[in-house]
């Protein structure tokens, strides 16, 4: 990197007109590319809202709408409607997540981590952590953790049981999809 700096410092070097020409058409290549990726990119976010539309609202309510879950295309492809969980709980949510868990006796998918953060060259503290935590005065940082998986096997139970669970506490909620193999 220092050598690019040179030259780009040095202003005694002699520039052929090739080397210009060059210069300019791969800046040229350069600005036309990121148009073109940011023209795509933008293309690619209309069709995936699109697809998003088409299989998760128009052709489920196409097929709700016939009285049919499952349909076999003349192509020989079969469409049908699935539906699944999705949950991923938003930072500002896991603690009353946590608490709305234990409440309603799901405690036992909590994970609790202990963190202890260590300076270096304190590796013979690290190994004594387990032993001496609480003689040498350390102060913890105490994370409590859900598995997404865990919370999502969860959710399906207690509502099959029944049990009203807040899905927006939980960033949870059921997508209805077309799929087609």
């Amino acid at each position: 990197m220092s050598e690019q700096l040179e030259l780009f410092e040095d202003e005694h070097l002699p520039i052929s007109d090739e080397q210009i020409k060059t210069i300019a058409v791969l800046a040229d290549e350069q600005l036309l590319l990121a148009e073109e990726i940011e023209t795509y990119t933008e293309l690619l976010k209309t069709k995936q809202a699109a697809y998003r539309k088409v299989a998760e609202v128009d052709l489920p309510a196409a097929m709700s709408a016939a009285g049919v879950r499952e349909f076999k295309l003349q192509n020989g492809r079969g469409v049908s409607i699935e539906t699944a969980l999705f949950a991923s709980i938003p930072k500002k949510n896991k603690k009353a997540a946590v608490q709305w868990l234990v409440d309603h006796g799901q405690g036992s998918i909590v994970n609790e981590d202990v963190i202890v953060r260590f300076e270096k060259g304190q590796q013979e503290k690290v190994q004594a952590l387990v032993d001496l935590l609480f003689e040498k005065h350390m102060t913890p940082e105490v994370n409590e953790n859900v598995n997404t998986g865990t919370v999502k096997s969860i959710i399906k139970e207690l509502q099959s049981e029944g049990v009203e669970v807040p899905l927006e506490l939980f960033g949870a909620y059921w997508k209805t999809e077309a799929k087609i193999k």
